[in-house]
């Protein structure tokens, strides 16, 4: 089975990376699944050797295979179990940790880390967005406070000269300049206020304008890192039943996520049942997966008419 994954958390700016996930490495011809007789006696399994650096317990392994078998065994008539455990049973279970899962486990991290910073970049532009509007409205109400003061301080000093050229006037037109002096000195202090206020949002715009740049050129060098270790094909196996001079085994070299391992063990133990590779793409046994692991793991029509047919063969035998 092949599972492509194309920049698995990311949408855009990472050009041309991906990797082709091969789950059977190789199914030799000499394999000789007709001998076995699935449906009339059950494939005994047991766990065999476990890398550590999975980071999976035999408990867990142990789940994960009895789920993979019992999809195959639910899809036959009366539910009949097609695998059963056995500590001595025919077909060893391998987690085999190589240069493979150490390159997608990479991959993910280095994914993971853009992904952070593009999720840094939206979130503080969301703010920087809001600053900015906040900005422009208090600079706004500056410029039209300041317009008013300037109006009312031209209107004043050519009172003041009109009174001082007319050496005096009414007491009332005195008490009017003061009062009117009184008004523009709280304007000012007004004025003096929001200039503060405009260069404070200003300087918020800025710091904002600052670290979207930084992050940007961080995201970027990220994306140009991945790049350079994961651009163009990489095949890599994920896994393979072989069954070759007595000996029967599954090999999982790689998976994305828990999920993605109930589907390689099923895909690979359907191999162990005899079954080959299918057309439609949803079926766990096509040789090309989805990459969205976190959908349920079921049989397709064409899987259930695979098992259903290897069991009729089976019984004639």
């Amino acid at each position: 089975m092949i599972l492509r994954v194309i920049s698995y958390l990311l949408n855009v700016l990472i050009a041309g990376a991906f990797a082709v996930l091969v789950i059977d490495a190789r199914l030799p011809a000499e394999q000789k699944w007709w001998r076995s007789t699935p449906c009339t006696q059950p494939l005994t399994w047991r766990i065999g050797e476990m890398d550590e650096r999975f980071g999976l317990s035999k408990e867990e392994l142990k789940r994960f295979t009895h789920a993979a078998g019992k999809l195959w065994s639910d899809a036959t008539e009366g539910g009949r179990p097609l695998f059963e455990y056995d500590p001595d049973g025919d077909v060893a279970i391998h987690l085999i940790y190589d240069e493979r899962q150490q390159m997608i486990e990479g991959e993910m991290g280095l994914a993971g880390q853009i992904n952070e910073e593009r999720q840094r970049y939206d979130r503080l532009h969301a703010e920087y967005l809001q600053l900015a509007d906040h900005y422009e409205g208090a600079l706004s109400d500056y410029q039209t406070l300041r317009k008013s003061y300037e109006e009312k301080l031209a209107v004043h000093n050519r009172r003041v000269d009109e009174w001082n050229a007319g050496e005096g006037g009414p007491q009332e037109m005195a008490d009017e300049l003061v009062n009117s002096a009184r008004e523009l000195e709280q304007m000012k202090q007004a004025l003096q206020e929001h200039q503060g206020e405009v260069n404070q949002a200003g300087a918020a715009v800025q710091s904002h304008q600052f670290q979207l740049e930084e992050i940007f050129e961080k995201k970027d060098q990220l994306i140009s890192q991945y790049n350079r270790q994961f651009a163009g094909e990489h095949r890599l196996s994920q896994g393979e039943y072989v069954n070759r001079e007595g000996e029967q085994r599954i090999n999982i070299y790689h998976y994305l996520t828990l999920n993605h391992l109930l589907r390689v063990l099923a895909h690979e133990m359907g191999h162990a049942l005899g079954l080959g590779h299918v057309e439609s793409r949803e079926s766990v046994m096509h040789p090309v997966a989805d990459s969205r692991t976190g959908h349920e793991v079921r049989l397709s029509a064409e899987d259930l008419s695979a098992i259903q047919a290897r069991c009729r063969m089976s019984a004639e035998q």
